[in-house]
């Protein structure tokens, strides 16, 4: 939260678990542009959560970010805004460099063309009305996609753009995972503020 807010965004919400929400801005943030929602049962109703109380025109561009990626670099944030405002959406990730397999009860089935294969991370960024208009839809047809980018693909003629991340973007999954995180921290500092579209930071 602090790398968004030394990136110029004055406006975030967070969606914590319904036992946390009066604790989460002493344990973890006390600031007056951080906002604090429950969260869902799921990731995508945490979001939808996270969008209801988020002020903000239709027009504007919504980032969904995942909390267990700290180590995000200023560039890509600045980049993967860029793209979204050229499109229905960006998506930050990187292509697959491993040798994939499908596999059934422990056997390899095939090998996965890996050259078409793009891992998504996180940020993921829309225009405000698209992602609520998308996030309607699924509540209406029972769909819970894994990430907000499977949810808007659903919409009829959208292009979300898969955009190469610049710098590593870890997800903190394993205690293991602390030590690289820390690292890039260090490494990747916040740049100053930005502005992705050459409007005022929102």
């Amino acid at each position: 939260m602090r790398r968004f807010l030394e990136a110029g965004l004055t406006s975030i919400t967070v969606a914590v678990p319904q036992n946390l929400l009066a604790e989460a801005p002493i344990r973890i943030l006390d600031d007056p542009h951080v906002r604090w929602v429950a969260g869902g049962g799921s990731r995508q109703a945490s979001v939808e959560a996270c969008l209801v109380a988020t002020p903000g025109g239709d027009d504007d561009l919504v980032i969904v970010h995942d909390g267990a990626r700290p180590a995000l670099a200023t560039e890509d944030l600045r980049r993967v805004v860029e793209a979204a405002a050229q499109a229905d959406g960006a998506v930050l990730g990187r292509m697959v460099s491993d040798t994939l397999k499908e596999i059934e009860e422990g056997a390899i089935v095939r090998t996965l063309q890996r050259s078409r294969l793009f891992r998504a991370e996180t940020p993921q960024v829309f225009r405000r009305a698209l992602l609520a208009q998308a996030l309607e839809r699924c509540r209406h047809d029972g769909f819970v996609g894994p990430d907000e980018a499977s949810v808007v693909e659903r919409l009829p003629g959208v292009t979300v753009r898969a955009l190469q991340a610049s710098a590593p973007n870890p997800k903190l999954t394993v205690a293991a995972d602390l030590l690289l995180i820390e690292t890039l921290l260090t490494r990747y500092p916040t740049s100053g503020a930005m502005s992705a579209t050459g409007e005022p930071d929102r």
